[in-house]
Parts: C-alpha cells; structure tokens; sequence
C-alpha cells in the first residue's frame, strides 16, 4: 500500500511538472510575437474587385478568376506597392449576353450594336487558388508608384474596346474615342501598342499616346521604334514614357 501512495505521488509531481512546463513553453512565443504589418491586398474578380488587408502570416484565396491568372496587388503603408500573380484553371464555358454601354463603358454604342449585330458570346471561367507566405514577399520586386495602374484590363473589355474602334468609320472618331477610354481604364503595354497600331497617322498617334501614360502598366517598355518611323515622333515618344 505505501509503494502504491508513493508511486501515485511521484507520478502527480512529474505531472504536473509537464504541465508547467508545457504552460511556460507556449506562454514565451506569444509574449514575444511580433505583430505584423497591415497590408492592403486588391484583385480582380470576374464581377467585382477584391479589396482586403492582410494581417497575418499567410495570405489564402480561392476563387473564380477574370482570366487565365490572377493578379493580386500588394500595397504597405511604407510606400511600396508588389504583385502576385497566380495560375487558374480553365472551367466549363459559358454563355453571356452581349453588355450594354449602361452596365460597361467598354461595350459598343447602342446605334453600333445593333448596326453591326453584336451576338452573344460563349465566354471561358477560370479558378484558381493561392496560399503565400508574408517571409516570401522580399522576393518580389517592388513597383513604382507611377505606371502601375490597378486593375487592368481584362481581354473581353479590351475586345470590346477594338470593337466599338473599329464601328467608327473615321480615325479622328477613332483617336477621340481612344483617348476617352486611356483616361478611364487601366492597359497593358501590348493593349496600347495594339490601339496605336490602328491609326495611320504618326502625330495623332503621339496624341493618343499622351493619353494613355498615366493609365498604361509599364509604359517604359512600349516600342517606341515600331510605332514611329520618324526620327521626330520617336524622339517626341521617348521622351513622354521615360
């Protein structure tokens, strides 16, 4: 009997012992954690636009995608502004009716829709899903400020940009619609050489182009030299992107 009380005692003792020792163990980390920074996280949806901030470790999305990909941007309040890009998935097509100029300032005018027979379109869906840890951020490259416009356009609205381009018969109605549009939309590089290439004409060309800088992502690396065939409008070009 007394070597059962003493082996019930010892075992208590060790017990709890562990306890405290576990206690202790899981009180240190949480005394001494760092609080992150807040971050601010947008991306593009397929109807709407994703705006969150980020407070933890791990950034975890799924979701419907707007395209192949998903572009999330990644702003501090320390000025710095990074992306992510993430793969998706191509999913079961689907049938949409052709927008009004009501719902999307990108679809064609109302008189050209119904001129030229705007028909509704199968159109792809995509999903992805993304898990990223904050420690990984450094390996992405920060941008500027300036050039880095947010969210960019997606193919189906600049399909329809092209259209609504090509309804006008005359290219002064061509470079006033391209400059309403580079004042309200955010473009790629290769969406702005894509509308420059349609006007024949270098010097409004170079007016068009004045338009779309503020709202162009990464505007520097625009080929100036295949835009412009002469040496004055090149000059004129190169010195609006730097």
């Amino acid at each position: 009997m007394m070597l059962w009380m003493r082996t019930l005692i010892c075992c208590i003792a060790i017990g709890a012992a562990a306890c405290s020792d576990s206690i202790a163990q899981n009180d240190v980390p949480l005394a001494l954690e760092t609080p992150w920074d807040t971050l601010r996280v947008r991306a593009e949806l397929p109807t709407a636009i994703l705006d969150s901030l980020w407070t933890d470790s791990l950034w975890i999305w799924s979701g419907a995608c707007p395209r192949s990909f998903m572009l999330f941007r990644i702003e501090s309040n320390a000025g710095w502004i990074k992306e992510l890009t993430c793969s998706c998935e191509e999913s079961e097509s689907v049938e949409s009716e052709a927008p009004s100029s009501a719902s999307d300032p990108t679809a064609l005018p109302a008189e050209a829709a119904a001129r030229y027979g705007v028909e509704p379109v199968k159109t792809k869906t995509y999903h992805g899903q993304i898990q990223w840890d904050r420690n990984r951020l450094d390996s992405l490259p920060s941008l500027p400020v300036a050039g880095s416009c947010f969210p960019p356009l997606n193919d189906e609205q600049f399909d329809r940009i092209l259209q609504a381009v090509d309804a006008l018969p005359f290219e002064l109605g061509k470079c006033n619609y391209m400059k309403e549009v580079g004042t309200n939309h955010c473009f790629s590089v290769d969406q702005v050489e894509s509308l420059l290439g349609l006007i024949a004409s270098e010097d409004r060309r170079l007016e068009v182009l004045k338009e779309f800088i503020p709202s162009t992502r990464g505007i520097q690396s625009l080929p100036v030299e295949s835009l412009f065939h002469l040496r004055l409008f090149q000059n004129q070009a190169l010195e609006l992107i730097r």
